[in-house]
Parts: C-alpha cells; structure tokens; sequence
C-alpha cells in the first residue's frame, strides 16, 4: 500500500484542516450578486462541483501521489511486476530490511506529494472560474497561514525521527523533491484549462455568465430609473414633514 492508515488520517485530521478553514474565509467572487438566484431544489454539491472535485483534482492528486511511490521504486531498480510480487511480504513487514526501508521512502514520498498538492488544489479553489493567477493578489492571512502549517507539518513528519516513526514515514532522496514540486504547479496549470472542458461550469467569458452579469446590469438600470435619487430623496422628505 502506497498510504498507511495513520498517513491517511496525518492528511485527513492534520494538514488539511487549516487551508481548509482559510478557503472558508475566502471574500465572495466578484460579480456574484450579478448572476440569478439558485434554484431552491439545487443540491450544494452539484454535479459540477463533483467532476471538479473527484473526477478532475482528485484523480490529479491521486495519480500524481501513486508517480511518486512507483518512481522511488523504479529508481531503485524495482519495476511493477516486481512491486507487485513483493507486495505480500511488504504488507505483512517480512521483506528484507532494504526494501522495508525502500517502501517507507516510497510512502513518503506518496505522502509528500499529496500535500503539495493540496497546496495546488487549495490555490485552484479560491475561485470557480477565475485563475489563479489573479487570485493571488487577493489578501487572504488565514489562507497562508494554513498553507505554511501544513507545509512546516509536512516537514515534521518526514524529517524529524521521533514524529516520523509514528506514522511509517522517512526522508526520501532529496533529488525526488524537485520532480515533487511539480505537481502543485501541474494541478493549477491544468485547473487554469479545465473550466472550458466543462459544459455546466462557470466560466468568466461563458454565454451563461455573460448573460447573468447582463440581466443583473439591466435590473439595476431598471431599478435606478424607476426610484432616482431624486425621487427617493423627495419621498423621504416628505415622510420626514409628515412625521
């Protein structure tokens, strides 16, 4: 297995809930109030936001993860046929010390790869359909913040013995990093394309936004010649002298 379970639950309970809780203090998008209201039946997670979320960054994560974890072995001179047959004595910690140490470096660096990812994936969120480019003007402290802890939690668990061994993890050679650091930028580059590729997402020069955003001008526009200033003020006015 690429991932041990206390791995797993290191992403899950650890270098996720900070960046989680930074995207949650994300400023709304702008032109938001332009586009009509969502209909009352319409789920939170639509389809859109789940080919997003699973069929796209999720399997970027997940292939980008398993490419670390094979690449450690195949440096090492061991290929899939061969992994595979040696997956038994792996599983049950019986294979000779050389290989155990193999597969921690392995894990780790599937494990690695995954938070960086992260850091792509979180940067990708910001926002549905503008890029992220232009996002990263956008001041957002706690967002930071949790891209650094999990970074430094990161760190701690790979590099530090006492914490490391807790969770199955050792460093890796340090040539690996640079192909690792990859899959952050990949994930942002790809996200950058894809909203095109998808016909019910949103997009900033979509037929859909561009009419949402028209309609919106046209209500104000409405709203503005129906009450002007003027005639607010008057009937404001008045309702002072009468009170």
């Amino acid at each position: 297995a690429a991932l041990t379970v206390m791995q797993i639950l290191a992403v899950d309970l650890g270098t996720d809930v900070l960046p989680a809780l930074g995207l949650g203090a994300e400023q709304p998008e702008p032109g938001l109030m332009h586009q009509p209201p969502r209909p009352r039946q319409a789920p939170l997670l639509d389809g859109s936001v789940m080919r997003r979320s699973y069929l796209f960054l999720g399997l970027l994560e997940a292939a980008f993860s398993m490419g670390a974890y094979l690449l450690v072995w195949h440096r090492a001179g061991v290929s899939i046929p061969e992994l595979q047959a040696l997956a038994p004595q792996l599983l049950t910690h019986s294979a000779p010390a050389h290989l155990q140490t193999l597969q921690l470096q392995a894990s780790s660096a599937a494990f690695t790869t995954i938070v960086l990812s992260q850091v792509g994936v979180l940067l990708a969120c910001r926002s549905e359909w503008r890029s992220v480019w232009r996002t990263l003007r956008e001041p957002n402290a706690m967002l930071w913040f949790g891209i650094a802890s999990e970074l430094l939690l990161l760190s701690a668990l790979v590099l530090v013995p006492a914490i490391g061994s807790l969770f199955s993890m050792v460093p890796f050679p340090a040539k690996l990093l640079s192909w690792l650091l990859l899959a952050p930028l990949l994930i942002v580059l790809a996200d950058d394309v894809a909203p095109g590729l998808d016909p019910d997402g949103p997009t900033a020069a979509s037929p859909a936004y561009i009419e949402a955003f028209q309609l919106g001008m046209r209500n104000h526009l409405a709203t503005f010649r129906k009450y002007p200033p003027k005639k607010v003020m008057g009937i404001k006015a008045a309702d002072k002298r009468a009170g």
